[in-house]
């Protein structure tokens, strides 16, 4: 589903020209998938991300080349060398982001300390364990939903949390919401891991299922899901 809204003047020009900026570095020969007129299909490219277990925190703030060769490499099918652009980035946003967390959420200040001392120590099970307890806090302290709860019945993909998003969608970042709205593999159910390439789910994480997730590459993987929760949650 395609959602339509009005966006205020300003926010109209800067998300033209940061998706323009983004498209003209975009070869000719590949498609235009960051096209203004079809925010979808940025829409698209969030979500693919997030199938392979990133998330973009402030998307405005990431390079446009960055974001121009993800998208060439979603369109090429070598999702591998994401990792090889994101990982970088977030490295060297991490004393960033937890200082925005800790300001967002003061309650969890020692959480989020003890969270960035694991990760600085390497102690990545701990890390990625306790930031996915995290997300969770966040989001129940600000909309009173844990992030994973579904909605209804079991065998419903529905994440209740999506419910919570219209002020995004009037906002006209739409676009940002489908790992949300939408099951990934952080949120799907464990019998879908098979669609899912390399996948880092959180019941198998915290139900005890999956032992060999406590990498270098999952705990940054993670640090972006929470980045990216946090921003949402603050979006204005």
């Amino acid at each position: 589903m395609t959602y339509i809204f009005k966006i205020d003047r300003d926010k109209q020009k800067s998300l033209k020209e940061f998706i323009d900026k983004v498209a003209q570095s975009i070869s000719k020969d590949e498609p235009n998938v960051l096209e203004y007129r079809n925010l979808n299909r940025l829409e698209g490219l969030c979500y693919e991300l997030s199938k392979s277990g990133w998330y973009l925190d402030d998307w405005k703030k990431i390079d446009s080349k960055i974001l121009s060769k993800i998208q060439s490499l979603i369109y090429g099918n070598v999702k591998d060398r994401i990792d090889d652009l994101l990982l970088p980035y977030y490295q060297d946003n991490v004393i960033e982001i937890f200082d925005r967390l800790k300001t967002h959420y003061p309650s969890r200040k020692h959480i989020f300390n003890e969270a960035n001392l694991l990760l600085q120590e390497s102690r990545y099970h701990g890390f990625i364990t306790l930031a996915l307890s995290l997300v969770d806090g966040m989001c129940i302290e600000l909309l009173g939903k844990e992030y994973f709860k579904t909605l209804g019945k079991k065998g419903n993909h529905k994440l209740e949390l999506s419910e919570d998003l219209d002020k995004i969608r009037q906002l006209g970042y739409y676009f940002l919401l489908k790992p949300i709205t939408e099951k990934s593999a952080i949120s799907d159910f464990k019998d879908a891991m098979s669609k899912y390439n390399d996948p880092l789910n959180r019941h198998e994480i915290l139900h005890g299922k999956n032992v060999s997730y406590g990498t270098k590459i999952n705990a940054i993987k993670i640090l972006s899901f929470m980045a990216f929760t946090d921003y949402i949650l603050h979006l204005e």
